[in-house]
């Protein structure tokens, strides 16, 4: 990894592409670095930039890269700060061009993308009414609740930050299962295929979890 984000300190020299890919790299999550101990809030997220340059500054890996599966959402962001590196463009054109047009996925797109943002549905959770940073949940004495919109007015995107329709998803599924833009055996290989599988049955490939649930075969995320 450090050979194309050279940013890193030395205690990264061990993560690797495949680490990335597979959750194993050991890299602390930015999102809780960032919104549960540095206090953003998402109402008024850290850019792109800011995330990475966090990342960098911290001083040690959870665990020795390869050893133990532990999502993070910290693997993607740095995965699509590295497509950019190599690409010389945004992760959003690129996906654009690469997957989404070829795809027919016309309402989808990535928020790092100006002007992209359209009419879309916003989630909501239930946050604490004089909230200022989410790590406020963790305190004795949870304080009075209601839901409230969840705007994702941020840039950064590997991890999170695409928006699609639900016959986009679809068309997203139907090509996961019976690809087009990559050979049938590369996506069997690494989409579809457990690094290391858990005693619940499941492991993870590139971006989704595989494996066995009640007996049937599950491909996914939650």
């Amino acid at each position: 990894m450090r050979d194309l984000l050279p940013e890193f300190p030395a205690y990264a020299d061990g993560v690797r592409i495949e680490h990335l890919l597979c959750q194993e790299s050991g890299l602390r999550n930015y999102f809780g670095l960032l919104y549960y101990r540095a206090g953003w809030h998402p109402r008024r997220p850290p850019s792109a930039d800011e995330v990475f340059e966090a990342l960098c500054r911290v001083g040690s890996l959870n665990e020795k890269p390869g050893t133990k599966y532990q999502y993070c959402d910290s693997n993607y962001f740095l995965l699509a700060r590295i497509v950019e590196r190599l690409a010389g463009t945004r992760f959003g054109a690129l996906a654009q061009s690469r997957i989404l047009d070829p795809l027919g996925m016309r309402d989808s797109y990535f928020t790092d993308l100006p002007g992209q943002r359209r009419d879309h549905a916003e989630g909501y959770v239930d946050y604490a009414l004089d909230l200022e940073s989410p790590h406020k949940l963790r305190t004795v004495g949870s304080p009075r609740t209601a839901f409230q919109p969840v705007r994702l007015d941020y840039d950064h995107v590997g991890a999170e930050g695409l928006y699609a329709s639900a016959h986009d998803l679809a068309l997203l599924a139907k090509h996961i299962l019976f690809p087009t833009l990559v050979a049938p055996e590369t996506m069997r290989e690494r989409i579809l295929r457990a690094r290391r599988v858990g005693s619940d049955g499941l492991g993870y490939g590139y971006g989704l979890n595989v494996g066995t649930y009640r007996g049937r075969r599950f491909i996914g995320h939650d």
